[in-house]
C-alpha cells in the first residue's frame, strides 16, 4: 500500500470519527433535552439557556442530515386490560395461605 493510499484512508478514518462524535453528542444532547422535559413536567426549574443550546446542537446535527432517525429506545408497556374483564392467570394473586 503507498504512501497516498495510507493518508486517504487514514483522513477516511477521521471522517468516520468525526461523524461517529457528532451522533454521539446528538444522543447526549437528546438524553440532556429529555432530563429537562422530566424536570419541567415534574414543576422542577430549568435554566431555558440549557434548553435553548440543546435544541441548537440537535437541530444543527439535523440541518447536517447526521441526525440518527428519531425512535423510542425504551418499550412501550403493556396496556392493561379493558375494564370490567377478568385477569389472566398471571394477573391473579394467589390464595391465602
Amino acid at each position: 500500500m503507498g504512501f497516498m493510499d495510507r493518508a486517504k484512508e487514514a483522513v477516511d478514518d477521521l471522517r468516520a470519527s468525526f461523524a461517529t462524535n457528532e451522533v454521539r453528542d446528538s444522543e447526549q444532547a437528546y438524553r440532556d433535552l429529555g432530563m429537562l422535559a422530566y424536570l419541567t413536567t415534574t414543576g422542577r426549574p430549568i435554566d431555558d439557556a440549557d434548553r435553548q443550546r440543546l435544541v441548537n446542537t440537535i437541530w444543527a446535527v439535523e440541518q447536517q442530515g447526521k441526525l440518527p432517525p428519531f425512535r423510542l429506545v425504551t418499550p412501550s408497556p403493556t396496556p392493561p386490560p379493558p375494564h370490567g374483564s377478568a385477569p389472566t392467570p398471571s394477573q391473579q394473586q394467589p390464595p391465602p395461605g
